[in-house]
């Protein structure tokens, strides 16, 4: 029995010896941006025909107020003393302010994906209550 057990062990001790520590590794990494590639396409090939990822003025304005009013929320800053009457409130005044900045002729090619998460980030982590941050003005999230 004890002659069983040595075997079983000198098995999988020496299985363990054969692992080739000079075979190439892959690592996968998580960026949190978004690609315009399918999977198995090498991204510095491009792809012509691909249009770029836009977003209209309207749905950002709709993210960022969304976004602050839930902030603004948390400040004490909506309800009947608050700066904002209620939620939906706040959401449609914020909404129209940021649509005027970021439609028609001020962002005509519309907004950057990667600028309106920047800024999505910097309301949600800004200790200022009442103050939209300055990556969320319409010069910083129009694509260029």
């Amino acid at each position: 029995m004890k002659s069983q057990a040595l075997v079983v062990v000198v098995v999988l001790v020496s299985g363990c010896a054969s692992t080739h520590l000079e075979d190439p590794v892959s690592v996968t990494t998580t960026t949190g941006g978004v690609s315009n590639t399918p999977g198995g396409v090498d991204p510095s090939q491009g792809m012509p025909n691909t249009p770029a990822i836009v977003v209209l003025g309207d749905d950002a304005a709709g993210q960022i107020a969304s976004v602050r009013c839930t902030h603004e929320s948390a400040c004490g800053n909506v309800g009947t003393y608050g700066t904002f009457e209620s939620f939906d409130v706040c959401v449609a005044e914020v909404r129209r302010a940021n649509r005027q900045q970021l439609t028609g002729s001020v962002c005509p090619q519309g907004v950057d994906p990667y600028a309106l998460e920047r800024c999505i980030d910097d309301v949600r982590l800004q200790p200022a209550c009442g103050e939209t941050p300055k990556t969320c003005g319409s010069p910083s999230l129009c694509r260029h």
